[in-house]
């Protein structure tokens, strides 16, 4: 036995030494901060093995904590990212024109990521060189990367900090899942009656084909003009060596993956740290507790409009707890004093605090995750893309409550709050869910460090991926067998039916 424990140890030291310090470039150029969060734990464990890392990134600095990383800022994106002004606030009144609007934003913001690196010298000098060993992609809006990567021959891995993206899915052979796991932007749980089965069918298929009318057209029209020859996004989308996901069981709907899409959940989330002096009295001396309001780095909540501010300030200058709200502008003032308003807050450390009773927040994946790693209840007020299905899964567990901006007004936030903090049954659930979070089997980013070093050492992953994602529809979804089996049933009923009627005319006549 002692002699076995010894041959694994040393197997695995050679096949970790076997790919240490190899070249790693992850490519972010207009991926939001969040997205950068949710990675960021798993570039700090690549380098922390040797590995070298580079990064292209529209925000100076991300790097910091990454050991020995290179960081390459994208000034001109960075330039634009910031004069990108969204009203979120304004588009919760749009009604269906929001999905347009929506549409509308991600088409900018890709072709803005796809001109600025394509055109980048930093970046054709790594793709003229292939001084690279294996590429960290991110998900949402940056397709355009991977034909490009794809013609010189150097595995890549998808990194996604939301719900793994269905179009992605898709291409790598994965089911749709139609009928239990809502698409992105619907509230709906993983029960569905026909017409909310109809709803995800139809919107579903619509934001495919609007992502490839709108979006994947363009990507590919910018690419040609620098790269002529090679192949379509929606060509090489499927050869992913991997699709590695933040979605977790616990705040995710559950679903079928092929081998190539690996989940590992809350990687960013860890335990409390000591809070900084201020924070650490106000939230001390909550002797009823405090709650956290922040929208995180995705919108700013200093931008609501006067009249929310002011519903919030009502409602929270009457409750027991003391607020920590997280407030980018001047401080107005004669502000309640329970409230605390600062322009930045150590959220971590104080969703983990005793003292923490409520987390208020837009259900972004991150934010919700840490909820309920720290066994807070959340109340979400969702603008879009993913945080309707986190928020969603929050409410169906019971750990948490959701509010349309449209309808907050005095006596719901009251209610919604004061339910979250004093129902015992929230209390039970968040407690349960949370131990369930925290009952895995090895930290995801090891897991995820795991995997990125095997196609390392491997070159790919063909041999795990699903031989579905190549076939077509009517294959895939054995349409024609099903057709075949109802000729021939047919048939048979058919034959049954004509021997019967025979069978019987011929007993009359006999008589």
């Amino acid at each position: 036995m002692r002699l076995q424990l010894i041959t694994l140890v040393v197997l695995s030291a050679l096949a970790t030494e076997s790919c240490m310090g190899e070249r790693i470039v992850v490519l972010y150029p207009a991926g939001a901060k969040s997205h950068f969060y949710a990675v960021m734990p798993l570039l700090e464990e690549l380098a922390e093995r040797g590995h070298n890392v580079t990064i292209f990134s529209p925000y100076k600095g991300i790097t910091k904590t990454i050991k020995d990383a290179t960081e390459i800022f994208l000034a001109s994106i960075a330039q634009k990212v910031d004069t990108i002004d969204i009203d979120w606030f304004g588009m919760q009144k749009q009604g269906s024109k929001q999905f347009f609007t929506m549409m509308r934003i991600m088409t900018d913001l890709s072709v803005l990521a796809c001109e600025g690196t394509v055109t980048n010298p930093e970046f054709q000098n790594v793709i003229k060189n292939r001084d690279v060993d294996l590429f960290i992609v991110d998900a949402f809006g940056h397709e355009f990367i991977y034909p490009i990567i794809h013609n010189i021959g150097i595995p890549f891995v998808i990194h996604g900090s939301s719900s793994p993206l269905q179009t992605t899915l898709d291409a790598m052979g994965a089911p749709k899942e139609y009928a239990s796991v809502p698409v992105m932007p619907l509230d709906f749980d993983n029960h569905m009656n026909f017409f909310q089965r109809l709803v995800n069918v139809v919107l579903g298929e619509a934001l495919k084909l609007m992502r490839n009318i709108f979006i994947i057209a363009k990507l590919d029209a910018i690419v040609q003009r620098e790269f002529p020859g090679v192949k379509t996004i929606q060509e090489v989308e499927g050869e992913a060596s991997l699709y590695i996901s933040n979605a977790h069981a616990i705040t995710n709907w559950p679903r079928s993956l092929p081998p190539t899409v690996l989940t590992i959940g809350a990687i960013h989330a860890r335990p409390a740290k000591q809070l900084p002096p201020k924070f650490k009295v106000f939230a001390d001396e909550a002797k009823d507790g405090f709650i956290v309001f922040t929208l995180g780095s995705f919108v700013s909540v200093s931008s609501m409009p006067q009249d929310l501010v002011d519903t919030f300030m009502r409602v929270f200058s009457k409750l027991p707890q003391r607020v920590i709200w997280k407030w980018e502008a001047a401080i107005p003032d004669n502000i309640p004093p329970n409230i605390m308003m600062v322009d930045w807050l150590p959220q971590q450390d104080l969703l983990g605090h005793p003292n923490a009773r409520v987390f208020i927040t837009h259900g972004g994946m991150l934010g919700t995750q840490e909820s309920i790693y720290h066994g807070v209840p959340l109340l979400g007020l969702p603008f879009g893309n993913d945080q309707q299905a986190n928020v969603a899964r929050a409410v169906r567990d019971g750990w948490g409550l959701k509010l349309d901006w449209n309808e907050v007004d005095d006596r719901i936030l009251d209610e919604a709050i004061r339910h979250l903090i004093n129902d015992p049954s929230v209390k039970a659930n968040v407690t349960k869910w949370s131990q369930l979070m925290h009952d895995e089997i090895m930290p995801g980013k090891e897991v995820a460090a795991y995997w990125i070093e095997y196609v390392i050492r491997h070159g790919d992953t063909k041999h795990l991926q699903l031989a579905s994602k190549n076939m077509p529809f009517y294959q895939r979804h054995l349409i024609d067998v099903a057709f075949f089996l109802g000729v021939i049933a047919s048939l048979f009923i058919l034959i049954f039916f004509m021997l019967t009627r025979n069978a019987g005319l011929m007993i009359r006549s006999s008589r």
